[in-house]
C-alpha cells in the first residue's frame, strides 16, 4: 500500500506533526485487474472509495483527523 503524508495541526499534540494515511496502490490495482480480466475492478473501485474516507492519523500520538 502507498502512503500519504501531510504536516497538519495536531489538536492533542498541539503543535504541526506528521499526519499520514494508507491508500490503494494505483499500480498494483492494474496489474490486478489485467491478470484477473477485469474482475478486480469492482473490489478497486471500493477499496479507494474506502480509502478516500479515511482521514489522516498523527504520527505522533495517534489521534485521526
Amino acid at each position: 500500500m502507498a502512503v500519504d503524508q501531510k504536516q497538519r495541526f495536531c489538536k492533542d499534540c498541539g503543535k504541526k506533526t506528521l499526519h499520514a494515511r494508507n491508500r490503494t496502490s494505483e499500480l498494483g490495482g492494474c496489474l490486478l485487474t489485467i491478470f484477473t480480466a477485469g474482475l478486480w475492478i469492482p473490489i478497486w473501485l471500493i477499496m479507494s472509495l474506502f480509502d478516500t474516507t479515511k482521514g489522516f492519523r498523527c504520527q505522533i500520538c495517534g489521534r485521526r483527523n
